[in-house]
C-alpha cells in the first residue's frame, strides 16, 4: 500500500492512503451560545467583620456670648449607651481611638460694624488642631453665619478633649452649635 505524502497537515496527520491533498476550507461561522451550566456550590462564609460604630456623643451651645479665645460652653445633648466619651469643663472627653468629628456653629458678631470673620478653632488639650477650623465673614453685626466642619481624627491617648475656640478676636453670640465625635 503506498501512502500519498504531502506538506498539508490534513493528510500528513491523517497518512490516509491514496488520499489527494486538499487546502483547509475558509472557517466557518460561529455557532449560537450554548445554555448556561449549572449554578456552583455555595463557597464557605468569610470571616466575621468588624463591629459597627460602638459609640458617639453629640454636646451642644445654645444662644449664649463667647467671650474672645474663650471656649463654646458645651453640654452634652446627647450619648449611646454604654459609651466611654463624656463631656467635661466645655469639651468632649474620648478615649484613644479613631474618630469622626464634626463641628457646626451659628453665630453673630455682635459688635462688627465692617464686614468681620467669624473663627471656631478645634482644640485637642488645650491646643488648635492644624489647619482645622470654621471661618465665616459676618456683614454686619446682625448677620447669621452659618459654618461646620468634619474631619477624621486620631487620638492616641485616654482622656483627649476635644472643644471648640472662639479665635475671633472678639465677642460673637452663638445661635447654635455642636461637637459630634464618633468612634470609628
Amino acid at each position: 500500500m503506498a501512502f500519498f505524502n504531502c506538506n498539508n497537515r490534513c493528510s500528513n496527520y491523517n497518512r490516509i492512503p491514496y488520499s489527494p491533498c486538499y487546502p483547509m476550507g475558509p472557517m466557518g461561522p460561529i455557532g449560537p451560545t450554548g445554555p448556561m451550566g449549572p449554578r456552583g456550590a455555595v463557597g464557605p462564609q468569610g470571616p466575621q467583620g468588624e463591629a459597627g460604630v460602638s459609640s458617639a456623643i453629640y454636646a451642644s451651645a445654645v444662644g449664649v456670648t463667647v467671650a474672645s479665645t474663650a471656649l463654646l460652653p458645651l453640654t452634652q445633648t446627647a450619648v449611646t449607651i454604654g459609651s466611654d466619651m463624656s463631656v467635661s469643663g466645655n469639651a468632649l472627653v474620648l478615649p484613644a481611638g479613631s474618630y469622626i468629628i464634626t463641628a457646626n456653629v451659628s453665630a453673630t458678631a455682635p459688635d462688627a460694624t465692617a464686614p468681620t470673620p467669624i473663627t471656631i478653632g478645634i482644640y485637642a488639650n488645650g491646643a488648635q488642631i492644624a489647619n482645622e477650623f470654621l471661618e465665616e465673614t459676618a456683614e454686619t453685626s446682625g448677620s447669621v453665619v452659618n459654618m461646620s466642619k468634619t474631619l477624621l481624627l486620631n487620638v492616641t491617648a485616654d482622656n483627649t478633649t476635644i472643644s471648640l475656640v472662639n479665635t475671633s478676636g472678639q465677642n460673637i453670640n452663638i445661635a447654635n452649635s455642636g461637637l459630634t465625635a464618633i468612634a470609628l
